[in-house]
């Protein structure tokens, strides 16, 4: 979301006060860092055109999600990077940490 304001209202709605998102990068805890990651990574790929799809269906069971990943160029087709994201929630339904793993 290009939108501050709705990105850190839709933050707020998912992501548990002290979620927690980890990449290859580092660690961002609270709703204003989970905010700023996910802009930079707005800023980084998808307001130059790349977009982001499933590489397979989610497998899920307990409190976590597992989400494989396709990063697609700003050509529409092109897959430029790919990776797992594996997410676990909290007892209220909202984001407790999201750990990225982006495959070499």
């Amino acid at each position: 979301m290009a939108d501050p304001v709705t990105r850190g209202s839709a933050v707020e709605q998912l992501w548990d006060e002290q979620g927690t998102l980890v990449n290859g990068r580092a660690e961002y805890v609270g709703w204003a860092e989970v905010s700023t990651a996910l802009q930079r990574t707005f800023d980084a790929w998808v307001a130059g055109g790349h977009r982001f799809r499933a590489g397979r269906p989610p497998v899920c069971h307990h409190d976590m999600v597992c989400v494989a990943w396709e990063m697609i160029g700003p050509d529409g087709d092109t897959v430029v990077s790919t990776g797992t994201n594996v997410i676990a929630f909290s007892a209220g339904g909202r984001i407790r940490s999201d750990w990225q793993f982006v495959n070499p």
